[in-house]
C-alpha cells in the first residue's frame, strides 16, 4: 500500500482531518519533488567517471598543489591486476602491515564507479607547521 492511500484510509476512518490529510499529502508531493531532483543532479547526463585524482595541496600559505595525478581508469582497470600480482612478497607484507589492502581497493574503485557517486575516496585536511589537504576522488 502506497503512502497516499494510507492516507486517504486515514482519513476514510477518521483518524486525522481534512486538514491533516491535504497537509500529508502536500508533504508526499514535495519528497517526490525532491527525490527526483537528486537523481537528476546525479545523473550527469549518463557519464560515468573516466579518471582517478589525487591532490594534495599545501596548507594555508600554499596555493600551489603539491601534487596533482590524474589517472584513465582504464589503465587502472587494466593494470592493477598485474601490478598486483608482480608487487614483491617484501612489499606486500609491508603494505599488509600497513593496512593496505590493494585488492579492496581496486573494489572499491569499482562500486564507486558502478554507483556513480560523487563522493570522495579520500578526503583529509593535516593541521600543523605542513598542513596539507589530501583528496583522492573520481571525475
Amino acid at each position: 500500500m502506497n503512502e497516499k492511500t494510507r492516507i486517504l484510509n486515514m482519513l476514510k476512518e477518521e483518524k486525522i482531518t481534512i486538514e491533516e490529510a491535504e497537509k500529508l499529502l502536500e508533504a508526499i508531493s514535495m519528497q517526490d519533488v525532491r527525490e527526483t531532483e537528486i537523481v537528476e543532479m546525479k545523473d550527469k547526463r549518463g557519464r560515468k567517471p573516466k579518471k582517478l585524482h589525487v591532490k594534495i595541496d599545501g596548507g594555508d600559505n600554499s596555493k600551489k598543489a603539491k601534487v596533482n595525478v590524474s589517472i584513465p581508469l582504464s589503465l587502472i582497470r587494466t593494470f592493477g591486476p598485474v601490478i598486483m600480482k608482480n608487487i614483491p612478497k617484501e612489499t606486500r607484507e609491508e603494505m599488509n602491515g600497513y593496512g593496505i589492502d590493494l585488492a579492496q581497493i581496486m573494489e572499491d574503485i569499482d562500486s564507486v564507479i558502478a554507483d556513480n557517486s560523487e563522493v570522495d575516496i579520500v578526503n583529509i585536511d593535516t593541521e600543523g607547521e605542513d598542513a596539507a589537504k589530501v583528496r583522492i576522488y573520481l571525475e
